[in-house]
This record gives C-alpha cells, structure tokens and sequence, in this order.
C-alpha cells in the first residue's frame, strides 16, 4: 500500500475505510500534509485542504484526519489527481 492507494480510496470510496485504518504501514504512509497537498490542486476540493490542514495543526491524528477526509470528502469519479508543477522559464538566445 502506498499514499497515492490512500489517495484513491479516500476519492472513489472503493474500501472501507476500517480497512485502511487495520492495515499495519497505515501510520507510517498517510500524511496529512501530502493529502492537503494533493487536494488543493483541484479546484472543487480546496475546502477540504484547508480544513485537512487545519486538522493537523491541531494535533489531531493521522488515523482521524483519515477518517474526517474519507467520510467528508463526496465520491470523485476518479482517484487520480494531476499534480500542478511550476512552470518552465524559456531560455533566452
């Protein structure tokens, strides 16, 4: 399991979220800050980025920020989200 399977699930609700939460590498992949992360780079979920990142700056834990953004967040139809990167300066000649 990686963070981008997180990702999915927490996106297209195709797992329980007890099962996520039951598998072992739970705590050592999920992020908080890489879920707020990714979530702001849409346009239709940058309220729950700032809510996710609110979340952990209150200490809450990875388990319930987890569980807020799975329950909170509305079914996408996809679980993939683009990655918005900076864009290249062109080179002058």
């Amino acid at each position: 399991m990686t963070f981008f399977d997180i990702l999915k699930a927490i996106l297209t609700k195709n797992k329980s979220s007890s099962a996520m939460l039951d598998d072992c590498d739970f705590d050592r992949i999920f992020s908080a800050y890489m879920l707020a992360r990714y979530l702001s780079m849409r346009a239709d979920l940058i309220g729950y980025a700032h809510i996710v990142n609110h979340l952990q700056t209150s200490g809450l834990s990875n388990r319930a920020i987890f569980k807020f953004a799975y329950d909170a967040i509305p079914k996408q139809k996809s679980g993939y989200i683009q990655y918005m990167k900076k864009a290249k300066k062109e080179k002058k000649k």
